[in-house]
């Protein structure tokens, strides 16, 4: 099984290769374990309510941020199964639009991207671009 190290040293050659393929669907599925592993049992979080306000307030406002971050999870078990896909189907490690390899860093860092930093940045800019508002 590849390692890290050895997914960084590989040759542009052996860009994802069976080896790379299977260490990043392990990291994906890792990844994908974690967020099932800490997600607690809220269910009757608010049926539990203090009967001092401030109290109150404060278990509401905690259990907001939670239901923000697990849609945030969501969100990302979302992306990760889409690049369970992309592994599947060849695609994996190469950029939905341009079709050019995503370096080996940015999917280390972010292994469910699927754009190269490039294809971002022009992106980015086009959208910047095209959200130019006129003067009021």
């Amino acid at each position: 099984m590849t390692t890290r190290d050895h997914f960084l040293n590989a040759s542009a050659d052996d860009f994802m290769n069976p080896d790379q393929l299977a260490y990043m669907r392990s990291v994906l599925e890792q990844m994908r374990a974690a967020i099932f592993d800490k997600q607690p049992d809220d269910h009757n979080e608010l049926s539990d309510r203090p009967s001092d306000p401030l109290d109150s307030a404060q278990q509401q406002e905690e259990f907001l941020v939670r239901m923000r971050m697990r849609a945030m999870e969501t969100d990302l078990l979302r992306d990760i199964d889409r690049a369970l896909v992309r592994i599947d189907t060849g695609t994996y490690g190469y950029g939905e639009s341009t079709g050019s390899p995503i370096d080996i860093r940015r999917l280390l860092a972010y292994p469910t991207s699927c754009t190269s930093v490039s294809a971002k940045r022009e992106k980015e800019t086009r959208n910047q671009y095209h959200s130019v508002r006129a003067p009021a």
